[in-house]
């Protein structure tokens, strides 16, 4: 079912997700990656009760096809493009789901970025 914006459903799950971020960060600093990745899949979940669009077939089969190799998964972005946040319980894990991801999801549509956590902070140069 989808939430639109006058419902007390909908104003409750952009409430939800707001603490789930809060929640997120906590896990982070605490480095609690099996919190963040139960976290970041109710998130998913939230969004999805938002609004229809924010998955399709595709998606959905790519991910009950990978689901053995992450704990948590969030598509990032909008429309058209974007980021899908896979969070593994262990390098074993996050290995096997990039070499499933690399055989079967990567084309001319889709590659695999690695990404990181910033640990130094905001840095500003000058030039």
């Amino acid at each position: 079912m989808q939430a639109n914006g006058n419902t007390p459903a909908y104003i409750f799950t952009i409430n939800n997700i707001k603490q789930l971020a809060y929640f997120a960060k906590d896990a982070i600093l605490s480095r609690d990656l099996l919190s963040l990745a139960e976290i970041i899949a109710q998130s998913w979940e939230a969004n999805k009760q938002l609004h229809y669009s924010t998955t399709n077939d595709e998606i959905e089969a790519l991910l009950e096809n990978t689901k053995e190799y992450y704990a948590g998964v969030k598509l990032l972005g909008a429309g058209g493009g974007g980021y899908a946040l896979f969070i593994s319980e262990d390098i074993e894990q996050a290995d096997k789901l990039k070499m499933s991801l690399q055989k079967n999801f990567v084309s001319d549509r889709a590659r695999l970025v690695d990404m990181s956590l910033n640990t130094d902070g905001l840095q500003i140069s000058v030039s």
